[in-house]
């Protein structure tokens, strides 16, 4: 059972190249951090947000990324895994 949709993610995107969409997107989540951080003078919240920035890029490049059956090449699953586990490292210091 597949959690993903049944129409293909191209096929919303249309000609949009995954690298652009996880561009936008790693500049939208840094942008929404930033007016806050911005506001409060501080950078509590920059690991939080590197992490939150790593997960859902790697997740929109997986899922744009998949075939038209929705199946993920297994060295994209490993690296998207890696990275998953990489990226929810908690600072110790927060």
């Amino acid at each position: 059972m597949s959690l993903l949709p049944r129409v293909h993610v191209s096929r919303i995107l249309g000609a949009v190249p995954v690298f652009a969409l996880c561009g936008t997107l790693c500049f939208a989540i840094n942008w929404l951090a930033f007016v806050p951080a911005f506001g409060a003078q501080t950078e509590r919240y920059y690991d939080l947000t590197g992490s939150l920035t790593y997960l859902g890029v790697v997740a929109t490049a997986v899922v744009a990324g998949s075939t038209a059956d929705r199946s993920i090449d297994t060295r994209a699953a490993l690296l998207a895994g890696m990275v998953a586990i990489w990226a929810i490292r908690w600072n110790r210091s927060m």
